[in-house]
């Protein structure tokens, strides 16, 4: 859906998001104008500008802008990614995209990652509407004349600062976890947070937690647990966050301390 008031088009479905941001280019040129890349860049540079009030600084990873901002550990990100189908100077297509990392959970996770070298960082990413509710995926237009700098720096703001901030105090991270109150986090990574800044016995005790309140999770992950410590092949009737559930608990010996 076209919003013209935003200068955006919104979908209530990632596939039809990823149909669309996937599309084939048009041919249409002109090289009087400035590329579509520069146009999302500029809205970049206006965002940095908001930004800087609380800690971001402006990078370009590879060409793509970025607004960084470190606490401890944890990297923030908010990644201005442009299209392959802009067309120069009048249609510069743009998805916002929020990232928190942490480089011990990505040494973390080579103990049970299946490929440990390919272990990663991110604990989460969201697109900034993906955090609204309802949740929906958009693509913005830097060409757009309806495109308002000002209103979508607040949002941004708005919006992706207050999700980043529930990943900073570990107490406080724990309950919102408990309460499965942190957007876009599934209970595999909530156990992975649980265990890298808590400790594994007050991960067993999350984990219990999760498992008690979902009696086909547990179910799942226990017999999953028994099927690798007998060496078997992994289940291929499980979801991704069952799968990964039960090779953390089994890697770590989780499931033996109950």
């Amino acid at each position: 859906m076209l919003d013209l008031s935003a200068g955006r088009w919104t979908f209530e479905s990632e596939s039809e998001f990823v149909e669309t941001w996937s599309s084939r280019p048009s041919r249409r040129r002109s090289t009087s104008l400035p590329p579509s890349e520069q146009m999302v860049l500029n809205v970049a540079h206006f965002v940095a500008g908001h930004a800087m009030h609380e800690g971001f600084r402006l990078f370009k990873n590879g060409g793509i802008p970025l607004l960084e901002k470190r606490r401890g550990n944890r990297v923030f990100e908010i990644i201005f990614r442009a299209g392959g189908t802009g067309i120069c100077g009048f249609h510069a297509p743009f998805t916002i995209t929020a990232h928190v990392s942490d480089a011990r959970l990505k040494l973390q996770r080579e103990l049970y990652w299946k490929v440990p070298s390919m272990a990663p960082a991110i604990i989460a990413t969201s697109q900034l509407d993906t955090l609204d509710i309802p949740p929906k995926w958009a693509i913005y237009d830097g060409a757009s004349e309806h495109l308002g700098l000002e209103a979508l720096s607040e949002r941004v703001l708005l919006t992706i600062v207050p999700w980043f901030t529930m990943f900073i105090r570990p107490s406080a991270m724990l309950d919102r976890l408990r309460l499965q109150q942190i957007p876009r986090i599934e209970r595999d990574v909530a156990l992975e947070l649980v265990i890298l800044e808590l400790g594994e016995d007050s991960a067993v005790e999350f984990l219990l937690e999760i498992l008690d309140a979902d009696e086909a999770l547990r179910f799942a992950v226990t017999d999953e647990v028994r099927r690798l410590a007998r060496a078997n092949r992994p289940s291929t009737t499980l979801s991704g966050e069952q799968e990964r559930l039960a090779r953390i608990a089994a890697r770590l010996g989780l499931m033996s301390r109950f």
